[in-house]
């Protein structure tokens, strides 16, 4: 009896804590963190250069060596490395990656984005 009253107390945890959620939110953190992160790498090419990078257009395209190929634009100078979707992304050096995000520019305002797992809405960069 005891067993199983405190099987049933462990049940309502674990769906109140529900960790599919939290991972999905902890992801989308890492993704907000993560295009934040190459937005501020573009804001400081584009102090250091006057321009933006030339790849990027007022099309949304990936950022990936056959996208928006940001890579070698942007490290190590402005960013440290270029960040990566932590689920479905890939990087073996700058002559093959995809971030999984995509970036566009909306007069001179770089937007980098990616698809919130937790609700499948679009997660902006800050700036």
């Amino acid at each position: 009896m005891l067993a199983g009253c405190v099987l049933i107390a462990i049940i309502v945890i674990v769906f109140q804590v529900n960790p599919p959620k939290k991972f999905k939110e902890a992801r989308d953190a890492q993704r907000l963190d993560d295009i934040n992160s190459i937005s501020s790498g573009v804001h400081k090419y584009y102090i250091d250069k006057g321009r933006l990078p030339l790849p990027i257009t007022s099309t949304p395209k990936q950022i990936s060596n056959n996208g928006v190929d940001l890579c070698s634009i942007l490290t190590p100078k402005y960013i440290k490395i270029i960040p990566l979707d932590p689920s479905g992304s890939f990087y073996s050096g700058c002559k093959s990656y995809d971030t999984g995000y995509t970036i566009l520019k909306i007069n001179e305002e770089v937007v980098v984005s990616a698809r919130s797992e937790a609700s499948n809405s679009l997660i902006r960069s800050l700036k």
